[in-house]
């Protein structure tokens, strides 16, 4: 991811902090994920589920929530299309590019960041979802914060 954030400003001229979508937070809602913890569960069990969700909605708060049309997932720093056909389509750059790390890669266009498999503390795994990582995570090789900043 280093490497990528090194490169940002030689794929686009867009300032790191200028971004084409407002930087909203990845939540249950906006990934499309439900998460409902049954009425007829004990104490423990439903302790057990609340620790579950708060996990998940930890991990996703270190992501931008997506940005879809009908044509695919869109990278919210640049605007080019990450998946879908467009991203296909399209000679000019953009389409989301793996990395060497497991599920990790950046927007072909703009390098930012992104990650196209979640594997979030053993809560659930999602493969072939790219979610940009949020602005606040995102420094020239260094972690800004965490999600309880």
């Amino acid at each position: 991811m280093a490497e990528a954030l090194d490169q940002l400003d030689e794929f686009d001229e867009r300032p790191i902090d200028k971004h084409k979508y407002a930087p909203e937070r990845a939540t249950l809602e906006n990934v499309g994920l439900t998460y409902t913890i049954p009425e007829d569960v004990t104490d423990a069990e439903r302790a057990e589920a609340e620790e579950v969700l708060a996990g998940i909605k930890d991990y996703l708060a270190h992501f931008v929530a997506p940005i879809r049309d009908e044509s695919g997932a869109r990278c919210f720093h640049c605007g080019e299309y990450l998946t879908g056909m467009m991203a296909a389509i399209l000679s000019r750059g953009g389409g989301f590019t793996w990395g060497i790390a497991h599920g990790e890669g950046f927007c072909g266009n703009c390098r930012w960041p992104a990650a196209g498999h979640h594997f979030a503390k053993g809560f659930f795994t999602l493969h072939n979802y790219v979610l940009s990582y949020h602005p606040d995570y995102v420094g020239h090789g260094t972690a800004q914060g965490t999600a309880d900043d």
